[in-house]
Formats: C-alpha cells, sequence, structure tokens
C-alpha cells in the first residue's frame, strides 16, 4: 500500500500536443488523458525515485526522462529514452558538464518538433532527437525554474531565457528549419525591470509575457515587433509567480502565484474594436492578398500601424483602455488591472502543481493530490469567477 507521501504529486508535464498529462511521484510516472482524466499507462518502480523531469513523445511509446544523482537507474545530468512497453532503455544522452561550474547541473528537458533541448543552470544544449546528435549550445543562460519557455510550428522553433549576467535581458532564438540544416537568429528584449522572475511564451509563437522579481508587474511583448503590447499590474509585490498561462486563442493570460490567487486578463481586442480594425485596415490587408492566413494579415496591419504612430512621434493608443475603464480597482497609489481575480481557500490553499486552460477556456488546477477543479469565470463583464467542478484524476490502482 502506498503512503501518502509516496502517492503525492511532485511535478506535472504535459505532451507537446497537452493532450498526455504525465504526473512525477516518489517512485512512479503515471500518464492520463487529459479528456477523460483516466490513467492510461504507468511506470512503477522503487529504483525510479527522484526523476527531475518526464514525459512521453507525441504519439509513441517512448518515454523521455531526466534522472537524478539519488537515481541508481536513470543517473544525473542523462537524458535517457525509454521504451514504455518493453521496460528497456533504447538510448541516452550524457551531458559533460564544465568543470569549473560543479553546480551547472541539468533542471529540465523540452521537446520541440523532432528536437530535444535540455536545460542546465547555465546553458541549454540542442539535440536532434532522430540521430541524438548534438546540435548547438547556447551559453549565457539564467536556467532557473520559470526562466526558460518555448514554443514551436510546423518549421520554427523559438527558445526564450533570461540572461545570466543581465536578468533584466529576455532573449529570443529563432531557429528555421531548412532542408539542408538550421537557421538562427537571436534578439533581446531590454524589459527594464531589475530582474525577471519568470517568462511564458504563447500558443502560435506570437506573444511572450514577462513577471519581474517582485512579481508585481507583468508585461506582454509582440514576438514580431518586440515591443511591449500590455503592461499589467497585480498590486502586490514579494510573491512567487508559479504559472502562467495562455488560453488556445491567446484570448486570455492566466496567472497564479504565490499568494493562492488566480488573476485573470484579457489578451485580445475587444470585437468592436477588431471589427473597426478589419474595416480601416482593408487597404492593407489587400496588399497581403498573396499570403492566405488572415491572422498573420491582421498582425502585419496591427505592426505597420505602430509604426505609423511611431513615425507621428506618438505612441500608439492603448485598446484596452475602455474596457478596464470601470473594473480598474485602486490600491495604494497603482492599479490592478486583473480582468478576473479567484481566491476560494477551499481550492486554493492546497499545493497547486498543474494549471492550464482547456478547450472551454475554462481553467483547470491540478493539486498534489491529484484532485482537479474547474474555474469559470465570467467573459463579457469580468470579476466573476466560481468553481463548477471537482473530480479526481481516474487511477487504475
Amino acid at each position: 500500500m502506498e503512503s501518502e507521501e509516496e502517492f503525492s504529486i511532485d511535478k506535472c508535464r504535459m505532451n507537446s500536443d497537452c493532450s498526455i498529462l504525465t504526473t512525477i511521484h516518489k517512485h512512479k510516472l503515471s500518464f492520463f488523458e487529459l479528456n477523460t482524466y483516466k490513467e492510461i499507462a504507468g511506470f512503477s518502480d522503487r529504483n525510479t525515485g527522484f526523476v527531475i523531469s518526464a514525459f512521453p513523445i507525441h504519439r509513441s511509446n517512448i518515454l523521455i526522462i531526466l534522472g537524478n544523482k539519488s537515481n541508481p537507474r536513470f543517473p544525473e545530468n542523462t537524458v535517457h529514452l525509454w521504451n514504455i512497453e518493453t521496460q528497456e532503455s533504447i538510448g541516452s544522452i550524457k551531458i559533460k558538464i564544465d568543470p569549473l561550474m560543479p553546480d551547472d547541473v541539468l533542471i529540465n528537458a523540452y521537446l520541440a518538433n523532432t528536437y530535444l533541448f535540455v536545460a542546465s543552470r547555465y546553458r541549454i544544449y540542442m539535440f536532434d532527437l532522430m540521430t541524438l546528435e548534438h546540435e548547438f549550445t547556447f551559453e549565457d543562460v539564467c536556467g532557473k525554474e520559470g526562466c526558460i519557455t518555448i514554443g514551436f510550428l510546423e518549421k520554427k522553433i523559438v527558445l526564450i531565457y533570461v540572461s545570466n549576467t543581465n536578468q533584466s535581458i529576455v532573449k529570443v532564438n529563432k531557429i528555421k528549419i531548412l532542408k539542408n540544416g538550421l537557421k538562427y537568429s537571436q534578439r533581446f528584449i531590454a524589459t527594464n525591470f531589475p530582474s525577471v522572475q519568470y517568462i511564458q511564451i504563447s500558443p502560435r509563437c506570437k506573444l511572450v509575457a514577462v513577471a519581474d522579481a517582485p512579481g508585481e508587474k507583468l508585461n506582454v511583448y509582440s514576438l514580431r515587433s518586440y515591443k511591449a503590447k500590455k503592461c499589467l499590474w497585480r498590486g502586490h509585490g514579494n510573491v512567487k509567480i508559479i504559472f502562467i498561462i495562455f488560453d488556445s486563442d491567446i484570448n486570455y493570460m492566466g496567472v497564479y502565484s504565490s499568494q493562492k490567487t488566480l488573476h485573470i486578463y484579457p489578451i485580445s481586442q475587444s470585437r468592436s474594436n477588431r471589427n473597426r480594425t478589419s474595416v480601416l485596415s482593408r487597404k492593407s490587408i489587400r496588399r497581403n492578398t498573396t499570403n492566405s492566413n488572415l491572422n498573420v494579415s491582421a498582425i502585419n496591419n496591427e505592426e505597420d500601424e505602430e509604426q505609423l504612430w511611431a513615425n507621428k512621434g506618438k505612441n500608439k493608443p492603448s485598446k484596452f483602455v475602455g474596457l478596464f475603464k470601470n473594473i480598474r480597482k485602486k490600491i495604494g497609489t497603482k492599479y490592478v488591472d486583473s480582468f478576473a481575480r479567484y481566491k476560494d481557500d477551499k481550492v486554493l490553499v492546497r499545493d497547486i502543481v498543474m494549471c492550464f486552460f482547456n478547450e472551454n477556456k475554462d481553467i483547470l488546477l491540478i493539486d498534489k493530490i491529484g484532485k482537479v477543479f474547474v474555474i469559470k469565470f465570467n467573459k463579457k463583464n469580468g470579476g466573476i469567477c466560481w468553481l463548477t467542478e471537482t473530480r479526481n484524476l481516474d487511477t487504475n490502482n
């Protein structure tokens, strides 16, 4: 019989298409289908404890495991490819740590397209998953938890991290996958924060959210123009940002902090503004008829509009002023911009290990004992959140 400590979830991971949830326990890995919350596979062994990270490769039986020095089967500084069905290793990658930096241990692994990224405290190593060959090493990385984020499209990977030497600088690396190799480019975002504690990329690699070290202010930057699209005040400092999440359509952003409070912010324009923009920008859209993706055209039009305001020596008026006009709350001398806020001691007093949007744009919270809480919020007027469902992850035990 498992003790309560062994059953407790240490960490959660999702695979690349967010369909499989991996829960990491002291001596067990479990895999759940997110649509049904039912366990579809498991991997239990007294010698598999203290795994740093693990997740399955999409549509395969191969598991990527990042071990720890306390684990005899999966040692530290090694990435293991493990076949779940045969319970056998099919390959491993050993990372050679610089002897001058003995504290530079591996902290996490990420999968983007067919490339594996292994992050240490000061570097990120990129490998071709098909051949296990080393492709590139990214230096000057602030590799603490929450300071690395990665997203990918079909032929592009975007890797973002905070500079180790200047922690107010965010580095954006875009990697294009070409037929004859890879093409790298790097840009910098000067956040004007004393330092950054958390970053998160949005779906489709359009935006990146950056939280300052006190956890009081958040900026959302465009990954096309590298300019701040939205500046948000939480109203409270000296807190740790635990999760920043985006819904699939990038309409909302959720922020969960060590204050056990969930804040929700609108990111997209209101419908009326969006319709007005499409009418006013009809000529610009005609100029982009060679591109069949209307979303891309809309982004180009938005950036062209920003450039026009820049040429006039003025800042573009905020599209969100009207939206926040009636719901801003003043705390001291600062305004709190959260669209909706949820705090329930029955739910958030627990240790939350996973937070994400589902297909209905409800926010799901999972705690250490596997309870799932579904939070809805008023998407029209804001400010009202409520708990609609509580269920458990369905294990096979």
